[in-house]
């Protein structure tokens, strides 16, 4: 399957209000790839991009960041009281 052939962090975005054939399509890519990440927008449809940015752009770059970086190399900058 080529599907299954991707060794790539991959994000699929899928509108909770999409059609349910684009819902499953999105799931069926999910289930394939085996370093996917699946986010489901509630109240969204498949033009999510379009009418809402601001919900769609920050979880795509948060993806890129974290596929940039990887996970080896994480973590949270220290907190220290002032």
């Amino acid at each position: 399957d080529m599907l299954k052939a991707i060794d790539q962090p991959t994000q699929i975005i899928m509108g909770m209000d999409s059609p349910a054939l684009a819902q499953r399509m999105s799931t069926v890519v999910y289930e394939n790839i085996n370093q996917s990440e699946l986010v489901m927008l509630p109240g969204l449809g498949h033009m999510a991009p379009m009418v809402a940015p601001d919900w769609v752009n920050p979880r795509i770059q948060q993806h890129i960041a974290r596929a940039e970086r990887g996970a080896d190399g994480f973590s949270w900058p220290r907190r220290v009281a002032t």
